[in-house]
């Protein structure tokens, strides 16, 4: 609880303070989000082959039609 007080009070300080955090943050989240997709747009023909071996090729079409990855990483974060 102590972090969290600790922002807010950094929060409502100023607004240089403000921006200060939020430039900090997404520079702490920005690299797991990325690799997160980058993740994604790497592992996708491996499973969509994977599902092609086993025979189910409706779904082999699904995984490499599939447009947005964040419908996926939305249940990661």
């Amino acid at each position: 609880m102590k972090i969290r007080q600790t922002l807010q009070k950094i929060h409502n300080h100023s607004k240089l303070a403000r921006y200060a955090l939020y430039t900090l943050l997404y520079a702490v989240f920005t690299p797991f989000w990325l690799t997160g997709i980058l993740l994604f747009w790497i592992t996708r023909p491996l499973v969509a082959l994977s599902h092609l071996l086993m025979g189910n090729f409706h779904t082999a079409k699904e995984k490499i039609t599939e447009l947005n990855p964040l419908l996926n990483l939305r249940d990661v974060f």
